[in-house]
């Protein structure tokens, strides 16, 4: 065989196990992060969007359905139309929401093409209140990374938030404003 062709084939392989090295260390740190709710080792300036306990800028929106909805005392969750990581959370924010019917929890939903908001509300079977928004809306929340949560507490200020991917992240962000409800801490 060809010495440089051996070479390559080595140095291929080599490569390939570094890789599969360095997912395996990530996916393995990953499951250790916790990012909602001012994390702890976070300093809460650093964190994207909203100054804590900041208001709100706007408490009283209309949902795709035309109801008028009030943010106070709510999980929103920011999300995009196109954005994958979004498509996976909201089989759990329904799933989250049926566990905790008395928690108002909303959808600020960003629209990159315009027309693509219903194709993906049907797509996703999504009931919860989806609150549409165009993407030059974006700034005034100071929220540029998807999924993304603020809970607001009953005067409309921000008291909780974070990056949202999962049920454990949507308990901790729901927290402030459930205080006495028991069944948000985990079970087991």
């Amino acid at each position: 065989m060809n010495p440089l062709f051996m070479v390559s084939y080595f140095t291929l392989w080599a490569l390939t196990v570094c890789l599969g090295a360095c997912v395996v260390y990530m996916l393995r740190r990953m499951n250790r992060i916790k990012l909602p709710n001012f994390p702890p080792g976070i300093p809460e300036g650093e964190l994207p969007g909203l100054e804590p306990r900041s208001e709100f800028p706007r408490l009283d929106m209309i949902d795709t359905d035309g109801k008028e909805i009030s943010l106070r005392n709510t999980v929103v969750v920011f999300s995009v139309t196109g954005c994958g990581v979004c498509k996976l959370l909201y089989p759990v924010l329904h799933k989250f929401k049926d566990k905790h019917p008395h928690l108002n929890l909303a959808i600020l939903m960003f629209e990159e093409n315009e027309g693509e908001l219903p194709a993906v509300m049907q797509e996703y079977d999504i009931t919860l209140p989806v609150i549409p928004h165009r993407m030059e809306e974006m700034t005034v929340y100071r929220t540029t990374v998807f999924p993304f949560a603020y809970t607001l507490d009953s005067n409309g200020r921000v008291v909780a938030k974070g990056h949202v991917n999962e049920e454990a992240h949507l308990r901790t962000l729901a927290e402030p404003i459930l205080p006495q409800a028991p069944s948000l801490s985990p079970a087991g």
